[in-house]
């Protein structure tokens, strides 16, 4: 498969990894499907969606014809397909319809197709692309939303967006990179790498009640030989005696593969903690 270089930048920032569960939201014809098949050494699941069967189609053939057997596709018919993989996914990659920009020299007369109105209709389209797929990112996983273009509006504002909405509120931003064709000389690209928060709810009755949760937070690598550090937490025992157990996401720009473990014993009386 010949495959743009910056066009592969775009599946190592999901950071695949043996034995995780990948969603690819907007897999096309599965150029980054078998990308991230091939990082994950066909080990693990990688699940392609898509609201076009015959791109779907194509996928399989070249997934066979590459020797990929972890990736299995499924044609996005309704609302029910997405609520199907609620948080289910390790990583969720959005490489989303845009304006293609990016990717002018490759399409040159895409430029002359470029209208307002088809820049308030896509950027529409994105942004309920994020709201709704990022509910498949289990807590903790991360989502990754790219573009093959370079307008703010498509990028940068999209995210800003998605953060202050409803939708983004568990979501923090770890990274986001553009990059340009007039400096790297080849497409251009927009990715983000956001993270969902993990937290726990649970009920409680109004007199008495004991809370024990173990918890689990990716850390990045720098903090192995640390001391050990607080986590901050929140809890918020209002709402007919819903607590809320809310562990605050570390950066990880770096490799997220030590844990630490936060024990919480919680007693309320009559609704207070």
């Amino acid at each position: 498969e010949v495959q743009d270089h910056n066009s592969q930048r775009v599946g190592h920032w999901v950071k695949p990894k043996p034995g995780m569960r990948v969603i690819d939201a907007c897999a096309g014809a599965g150029g980054k499907s078998l990308h991230m098949a091939a990082l994950m050494e066909n080990k693990g699941q990688i699940i392609a969606l898509d609201i076009f069967p015959k791109k779907l189609e194509e996928l399989k053939r070249r997934a066979r014809r590459s020797g990929a057997h972890n990736i299995e596709t499924r044609l996005i018919e309704s609302r029910k397909t997405i609520k199907k993989l609620y948080q289910k996914a390790d990583a969720v990659l959005i490489d989303a319809p845009c304006t293609g920009i990016g990717v002018l020299k490759r399409n040159p007369d895409a430029k002359w197709k470029l209208t307002p109105e088809f820049l308030t209709e896509i950027t529409q389209v994105q942004k309920e692309i994020l709201n709704d797929y990022s509910s498949m990112v289990k807590p903790g996983g991360s989502l990754v939303y790219a573009t093959c273009s370079i307008l703010p509006q498509e990028n940068q504002l999209q995210i800003q967006a998605f953060l202050k909405s409803e939708e983004g509120e568990d979501f923090s931003l770890e990274a986001q990179e553009s990059l340009l064709p007039s400096v790297t000389g080849y497409d251009g690209f927009f990715m983000a790498r956001l993270r969902a928060s993990v937290f726990l709810s649970c009920s409680a009755t109004q007199t008495f009640f004991c809370l024990n949760l173990e918890l689990f937070v990716p850390l990045p690598s720098f903090f192995k030989d640390s001391e050990p550090m607080n986590v901050s937490h929140t809890i918020d025992a209002k709402n007919n005696g819903v607590i809320t157990v809310a562990i605050a996401q570390a950066d990880t720009q770096q490799t997220d593969t030590y844990y630490i473990v936060a024990h919480f014993h919680y007693v309320i009386f009559g609704g207070g903690v």
